[in-house]
């Protein structure tokens, strides 16, 4: 039996393999995406909030918007006495320097009070997230 040393590679030779592996990755990320916006449009998935799904015998496909809302506190503030109190709900104040949104209320307001909702819409911010797609095999 010999004792011969088994050659590790070095720090630099690893991470001269980790950069090939990271663009190889970065690569196929690129291209997934690529695909998933032309899944989008050949089920012509426009939705900005919601979940839509397709299937056949064997796969399912699902898509799922949402919308990311921010809230101006110091616009909500100001805003806040216009609001019929009964609908303040929409944004919860958890602690003096914490607030919520409530997606539902917001909705709500959006569909049965536009009124109030453009006056909410004053301290918010509203801006679509990447629509998600989602495969499963069945």
């Amino acid at each position: 039996m010999t004792n011969q040393a088994i050659e590790q590679p070095n720090l630099f030779e690893l991470a001269d393999q980790w950069r090939a592996a990271k663009r190889d990755e970065d690569q196929a990320n690129i291209r997934r995406v690529e695909i998933e916006k032309q899944m989008i449009a050949v089920a012509d998935f426009k939705k900005l909030e919601g979940t839509e799904s397709h299937k056949s015998d064997t796969k399912k496909v699902t898509f799922t918007a949402k919308l990311k809302k921010k809230l101006d506190i110091k616009k909500w503030l100001s805003i806040k006495p216009r609001i019929p109190e009964a609908l303040r709900n929409v944004v919860k104040e958890t602690s003096v320097i914490e607030y919520k949104l409530d997606d539902k209320g917001i909705n709500y307001l959006k569909n049965n009070e536009p009124d109030v909702f453009s006056i909410l819409s004053e301290a918010l911010t509203i801006t679509p997230v990447k629509t998600a797609v989602k495969v499963e095999l069945l």
